[in-house]
């Protein structure tokens, strides 16, 4: 099936050659065409047997866990934990951006506005799940330059050269981890999606574009890598109510995932290694839940490249407006309600009525401050170096939490997303690609 919107090119649309229910999709694209580099994926989502509202980061796009780009067996480009590398982008760039194009695309509710009440809220709430599968409307589209960097580094994509071309998604079901309910009592279907390829059908400007295509391409792909850090206790009143002291933990992990890369930006997501922590005793969703970056008391970090520290000090970043700033210098702006990366509202408490209430995120119940408080926390940073070797050390303090589910004490997963540079190089209809 295709679409036509001009002489020169046409709309291709794929369905999945493979498609095994909540578990991989996959796409190939036709031999011997010339494709533009802006391939889509629509239809993209999931229902529920009892419709619920998506992540209001990610809409739809949470049910991308892995997703890469293949020629065959080779793999040209990837991102692993898709879904968490997104609910950082997501929140990079624009405020107008979000609220007029990328909420619309995901099914999300970026982008933010002062309210009636003088609270900042979204313009709308995220979409809720179809409760009958494949719904056109309830479901997203995502540009795959967005997780596939390479593809905004070339000018086509030639299936002669690439011969078998395919594109493999790979599911989250589990609802916790999808960021809509900590509950296993529901039936999760993921829509069969669709793959949009724009074809350069007209021969003499497809063999234009085949001469003047480029013989060499550098473009940065994100690469993942993890720690853990273990919990300080389990149980709630582990530490005294007069313990103004806390508990510090400091853990140190190297980090092989970059080892003997070109490094570049890099980004440090933080999220409890048991999602279900990011929900109440109702099963809903707490602040961001599964899909949050909290921040700690007494934060500290720092990065050892080569055997030398990179940030200054014994305790590196233990600031929280230096770690603002830092990410600001790497990434660029990001979208996120007011004190979204701050440990609160002025002296504020989390657990009695907000003073402060003029210009945040609507109160909880009771007056409470917002539950989204404190949850876009992100180490953002640039290395442009070779890597070695890396280690990484984070330290955090626990105090007595009366909080459900002891958010500041439980385990946590630092996932950290890299871009290492990756060089493509085409030669008499052949390539090969190689890190730098």
């Amino acid at each position: 099936m295709s679409a036509q919107y001009s002489v020169n090119i046409q709309s291709q649309y794929y369905d999945p050659n493979t498609h095994v229910k909540n578990k991989m999709t996959e796409f190939r694209l036709d031999k011997d065409k010339l494709f533009l580099p802006n391939l889509r994926v629509a239809n993209l989502g999931y229902s529920l047997g009892t419709a619920r509202v998506v992540h209001r980061i990610l809409g739809f796009e949470g049910c991308i866990k892995n997703i890469r780009l293949l020629d065959g067996a080779t793999e040209l480009d990837s991102l692993r934990f898709a879904n968490r590398f997104l609910s950082f982008q997501n929140q990079l760039g624009t405020n107008q951006h979000k609220l007029c194009v990328a909420s619309k695309l995901s099914g999300s509710a970026c982008g933010y506005v002062l309210n009636s009440t003088d609270k900042v809220d979204n313009l709308k709430a995220p979409k809720s799940t179809s409760t009958t599968a494949d719904s056109e409307l309830l479901c997203c589209m995502i540009d795959l330059r967005r997780v596939f960097p390479l593809l905004n580094n070339l000018d086509h994509l030639d299936t002669s050269v690439f011969k078998q071309l395919k594109i493999q998604i790979e599911y989250e079901v589990n609802l916790a981890r999808l960021g809509v309910a900590n509950t296993t009592a529901q039936a999760i279907t993921i829509n069969t999606p669709l793959l949009i390829a724009d074809c350069v059908v007209n021969p003499v400007l497809a063999q234009k574009m085949r001469s003047s295509a480029l013989k060499s391409v550098i473009w940065d792909v994100v690469e993942h890598d993890q720690m853990t850090v273990p919990s300080i206790v389990t149980a709630t009143d582990a530490l005294a109510d007069d313990d103004t002291v806390g508990h510090k933990q400091v853990v140190s992990a190297v980090i092989n995932g970059f080892d003997n890369k070109y490094v570049g930006k890099m980004v440090v997501v933080k999220a409890y290694n048991d999602p279900a922590v990011g929900y109440n005793a109702a099963k809903n969703i707490l602040g961001l839940g599964a899909y949050n970056s909290p921040l700690y008391p007494k934060e500290t970090f720092n990065i050892r490249k080569n055997g030398q520290f990179i940030f200054a000090g014994a305790d590196g970043i233990a600031n929280n407006g230096i770690r603002q700033h830092m990410l600001w210098q790497s990434w660029g702006n990001m979208v996120i309600t007011p004190y979204a990366g701050s440990e609160g509202v002025g002296r504020d408490y989390f657990d009695a009525a907000a003073e402060n209430s003029s210009g945040v995120s609507p109160l909880e119940a009771a007056d409470k401050q917002s539950n989204l408080v404190g949850q876009s926390s992100y180490y953002g940073f640039t290395i442009e170096d070779r890597c070695s070797q890396l280690q990484f050390t984070f330290g955090k303090t626990g105090f007595k939490d009366t909080q459900e589910n002891n958010p500041y004490n439980v385990a946590l997963d630092l996932h950290i997303f890299g871009e290492c540079r990756k060089q493509l190089n085409l030669s008499g209809g052949d390539y090969n690609i190689k890190y730098l």
